[in-house]
């Protein structure tokens, strides 16, 4: 196990491909792919986590006393309950409220955009039409960006 991700951890720096979608080439793209990978490390941390405290306690076992079936009123397991739920919420809440600033920070444009257009698909060719605030410099183009 562990060597397969050494070796996708190896092959991960291989980006001979153009296309990648956490290449960032626009301040929007670099806050979507920043906030991809921390998500993703986020939601790695939390599942080495949960891991490990499933590991402790599978190492730990029952103690001998404990092996009846009765009611338990184990404050201690309460606290780690509430302690887990606790954790969890925080990363949740903070991930959702990383989640709405990048939204918001995205969703508005930083700057009124220099050119717009219109690409309308017909049957065999595209109709590109080009606004302008002036109805004079509209124009409609065949297949011409």
């Amino acid at each position: 196990m562990a060597s397969l991700f050494l070796f996708t951890v190896a092959l991960s720096g291989c980006s001979g491909s153009p296309l990648g979608y956490l290449d960032a080439t626009s301040p929007i793209a670099g806050a979507i792919a920043s906030l991809g990978l921390g998500l993703t490390a986020i939601s790695i941390a939390v599942c080495i986590v949960v891991g490990v405290l499933l590991v402790v306690a599978l190492w730990r076992g029952r103690r001998a006393h404990d092996l009846a079936i009765t009611p338990v009123n184990d404050r201690t397991a309460i606290r780690w309950i509430g302690f887990g739920v606790a954790i969890s919420t925080v990363f949740l809440v903070g991930s959702a409220v990383w989640t709405l600033l990048t939204v918001s920070s995205i969703s508005q444009p930083a700057q009124a955009s220099a050119l717009s257009i219109d690409v309308i698909g017909q049957e065999w060719w595209w109709a590109v039409k080009y606004r302008s605030s002036n109805p004079a410099r509209e124009f409609i183009t065949a297949n011409q960006l």
